[in-house]
């Protein structure tokens, strides 16, 4: 998810200014800009709680899935707006963020200073209607971004237990009835800055 503006976030130029704040925002090899860390997360550590508003919002069309570019789900029509920098979390297909409760990212692995923090936006919306093209250049990429009913069953269960309890039910409630995935859904461009295009940050 990424319109945000990158400036204040923390310096990028030397490595000690790179390596003196927790986060900071940097380009990325194949997605824009993104979200780093400067530190070191052991797997199942808390990264960071999001903090932002809350908005109540239907999205039932492919339309709707695409008029709030930096939103993600916490509940049923229960949307954040993430405070920079968190919008510049990027899509990826093999991430090292999962999410705990509503807003807490954690770690699914080692996480080292630079590397760039990633969440799979799957996770984190039941918009059917929505889609991103994925450009994450990850091994296991799946190529097309659909949300949580669509993930493969492996690829979820890897995800577990750091996937909000409203997905976790939207998940195994709605994904049988969901067999074959249509692909005439946005396929954003940029961001979680044009819906979800790769970030809470930049493209899939």
């Amino acid at each position: 998810m990424n319109s945000h503006s990158a400036g204040a976030i923390g310096s990028t130029s030397g490595t000690d200014a790179k390596w003196s704040v927790a986060f900071y925002v940097s380009d990325t090899p194949h997605t824009g800009r993104g979200l780093f860390t400067g530190r070191c997360y052991r797997s199942g550590a808390l990264v960071f709680r999001v903090t932002g508003a809350e908005y109540e919002w239907a999205s039932r069309t492919e339309a709707d899935a695409c008029s709030n570019p930096n939103f993600y789900g916490i509940r049923k029509d229960v949307w954040l707006d993430p405070d920079p920098p968190y919008g510049f979390v990027n899509h990826s297909c093999d991430p090292n963020l999962g999410v705990r409760g509503e807003r807490e990212f954690v770690a699914l692995r080692d996480i080292s200073p630079g590397d760039e923090l990633t969440v799979d936006y799957a996770i984190t919306t039941d918009e059917v209607h929505w889609a991103m093209e994925c450009r994450c250049a990850a091994p296991n990429c799946r190529g097309l971004i659909r949300s949580v009913q669509f993930l493969p069953p492996e690829v979820f269960a890897r995800y577990l237990p750091y996937v909000n309890p409203y997905f976790q039910e939207v998940f195994q409630q709605d994904r049988p009835a969901l067999s074959t995935p249509h692909e005439s859904g946005s396929q954003q461009q940029t961001s979680y800055g044009t819906r979800h295009s790769n970030g809470l940050g930049d493209a899939g």
